[in-house]
C-alpha cells in the first residue's frame, strides 16, 4: 500500500515538471517577442523622425528659395519704379536704305578691333571680393570657372557645327529683312532712365536691359570679378537670384564682343525665360533688346540662339576680319534657328549668356548685334 503510495506521488511529480518547464519556455519567448517589439518599434520611430527631419528640411529650404524670389522682385520692382520711366513717344526711329537699317539719332562709327584679350575658358571665375569700380587697379585676375546654378532640368535639342553645309532639324529662315522683322515685331516702347540717381545706389550701375515684350526689365551692372553678383542684388543684398552683369574683362560696347551674364532662375526672373529663344517664331516676336547707357542707347538684334557647354572660348577681341567672321559663321552655324540680321566686321556684338541643362555644365548664349539707336 505504501509502495503505490509512493508511485502515485512520483508519477504527479513526473507529469507536473514538464508543465513547469513549458511555462518558463512560453515566458521567455514572450519577453523575447517584446524585446523583438521593441526593437522594431524603435526603429520605425526612428525613421519616422527622420523622414519627419527630411520634410521639415525640404520645407525650410523650399520656404527659403521662395522667400529669396520674393524679397529680390520687391527690391528690383523697387528699383524700376525709383529709376525708370515709360516715355510716351519712342524718339528711337530708323530710315530704310536697302536691306541695312541707320538709325536717325547718330549710329555709332565702325571702328576697328580694340586691345585684344587672350580667349579663356573662365567665364564664370570665382572669387568673393567685395564690390569696386570696374577700372579699379585691385582687381583680381580670374583663377577657376564657376558655372550659374542649376535650375531646371529640362533638355534642349543642341545643334554642332557641319563639317560641309548648315543642316537644321527644324529650320526656318525668314524671307523678311531685318528691318521689316523689327517693324512687325510688338514695340517695346522708350525708356528714361535716372542715370545719376542709380548711380548713387550702386556705383557699378552700368544700364538697363528691356525685352522680351517688357518682362526683361531690369539693370545691369559691371563689378570687380565675375563671382560678386552671382550672389548679390543691384543693392548688394546677398540673395541667390544675384543681378545682371558685364564680364569685368570687358570694356563694354567698346569690345568686338560684350558679354552680359545672368541667372536661369526657376521663376522666370533675370535670364530664366532667355531660352524661349530656341523657337523661331518666339525670336520673330521678339527681335531686339534694348540696353540704356550713359553713352547712348543700343537696340540688340539677336541673330543666333546656342546651347553649348563652359568649355566654350569667349573672346572679347578679334585680331582681324578672317577672325570676326569666322566667329560670326559659327556662331550662325550653330544657331537654333537662321534670321536675316546682317553682321559685318565692324559691328559690335553682344552675348547675353546664362545656364542651360542639356548637357553638364551647359551654357546657353543669345548673341545679338548692337546698334547705337540714340
Amino acid at each position: 500500500m505504501a509502495e503505490r503510495s509512493q508511485k502515485r506521488l512520483n508519477q504527479e511529480q513526473d507529469a507536473t515538471v514538464p508543465a513547469q518547464v513549458s511555462s518558463a519556455d512560453t515566458r521567455r519567448n514572450s519577453s523575447r517577442k517584446q524585446n523583438k517589439k521593441g526593437k522594431r518599434k524603435w526603429i520605425y520611430d526612428l525613421i519616422i523622425v527622420l523622414l519627419i527631419g527630411v520634410m521639415g528640411f525640404s520645407g525650410y529650404k523650399i520656404y527659403t528659395a521662395l522667400h529669396s524670389y520674393a524679397e529680390a522682385d520687391k527690391e528690383y520692382k523697387e528699383i524700376k519704379n525709383e529709376g525708370v520711366v515709360f516715355l510716351d513717344v519712342d524718339p528711337f526711329t530708323y530710315e530704310d536704305e536697302g536691306n541695312t537699317v541707320k538709325p536717325t539719332q547718330g549710329a555709332s562709327e565702325a571702328g576697328m578691333p580694340s586691345e585684344e584679350i587672350p580667349p579663356s575658358g573662365e567665364d564664370q571665375p570665382s572669387g568673393e571680393n567685395q564690390p569696386a569700380r570696374p577700372d579699379d587697379p585691385s582687381r583680381i585676375e580670374p583663377s577657376a570657372d564657376e558655372p550659374l546654378p542649376e535650375a531646371s532640368t529640362e533638355r534642349k535639342q543642341v545643334y554642332t557645327l557641319p563639317s560641309e553645309e548648315p543642316t537644321w532639324a527644324q529650320q526656318t529662315t525668314s524671307p523678311k529683312t531685318e528691318l521689316e522683322v523689327i517693324r512687325e515685331a510688338p514695340p517695346l516702347g522708350a525708356l528714361g532712365i535716372d542715370f545719376e540717381g542709380l548711380k548713387r545706389q550702386n556705383p557699378h550701375f552700368f544700364g538697363w536691359l528691356q525685352g522680351q515684350q517688357n518682362n526683361m526689365n531690369l539693370p545691369v551692372v559691371q563689378g570687380p570679378d565675375n563671382s560678386y553678383y552671382l550672389k548679390h542684388t543691384f543693392y548688394r543684398t546677398e540673395n541667390g537670384s544675384g543681378t545682371l552683369f558685364v564680364d569685368y574683362r570687358n570694356n563694354p560696347l567698346e569690345d568686338d564682343v560684350t558679354f552680359i551674364y545672368g541667372h536661369h532662375m526657376k521663376n522666370n526672373s533675370m535670364f530664366g525665360d532667355l531660352d524661349r529663344y530656341d523657337s523661331y517664331a518666339y525670336w520673330a516676336a521678339n527681335p531686339t533688346f534694348r540696353l540704356y547707357t550713359e553713352n547712348g542707347v543700343y537696340e540688340l538684334r539677336v541673330f543666333a540662339s546656342i546651347y553649348t557647354d563652359g568649355n566654350e572660348k569667349i573672346k572679347f577681341n578679334f585680331a582681324d576680319e578672317e577672325e570676326f567672321t569666322a566667329a560670326v559663321n559659327s556662331y550662325i552655324y550653330r544657331s537654333q534657328f537662321l534670321t536675316q540680321v546682317n553682321v559685318s566686321y565692324g559691328d559690335k556684338l553682344v552675348c547675353l549668356s546664362t545656364c542651360a541643362y542639356h548637357v553638364k555644365d551647359g551654357r546657353y548664349l543669345l548673341v545679338c548685334k548692337a546698334v547705337k539707336i540714340g
